[in-house]
């Protein structure tokens, strides 16, 4: 699985590599920063602004909801992220550390159909809630690509 990260600073690279030390295919999750003409499973963005020019093709991308959308991309499906309750990731509920991750549209993952879903994801209070957000998203969505749903 291709993860391609944009962020001015590497937090969310940080807390998504800490997350996948225990993950059991973590050999095979390949995380950078985007480049051009690559293709990816998942773009995670963190930037003032959208731009699909600085972005790589990417089969999901993740934006903060607030982050204004210029030119959304020709190819993929572009996914909001935050509490808004219009996001398309967003957490139901947030403990100590752990959290609700919720996913409130149909994706395409491989080539098929992955329903709205909620699942528990590791949350640390030292990110911001996107960050944590983007992470979790991106572990959830690579154990579903997989196939190790919980």
């Amino acid at each position: 699985m291709k993860i391609a990260v944009f962020e001015e600073i590497p937090l969310i690279r940080t807390r998504l590599f800490a997350l996948l030390q225990n993950h059991p295919h973590r050999e095979r999750i390949q995380v950078e920063s985007p480049l051009p003409r690559e293709h990816y499973d998942l773009v995670l963005w963190e930037g003032a602004r959208f731009t699909p020019r600085l972005s790589a093709a990417a089969q999901l991308t993740l934006v903060p909801f607030s982050v204004p959308v210029l030119h959304p991309p020709t190819a993929g499906l572009l996914l909001t992220g935050g509490m808004e309750g219009e996001a398309s990731v967003s957490f139901s509920s947030i403990g100590e550390d752990s959290a609700l991750l919720c996913v409130a549209r149909e994706l395409r993952l491989r080539g098929e159909s992955v329903l709205p879903f909620e699942r528990p994801v590791p949350f640390d209070r030292n990110f911001t809630l996107y960050k944590n957000l983007a992470a979790g998203f991106a572990l959830s969505l690579a154990d579903l690509y997989f196939g190790e749903v919980t």
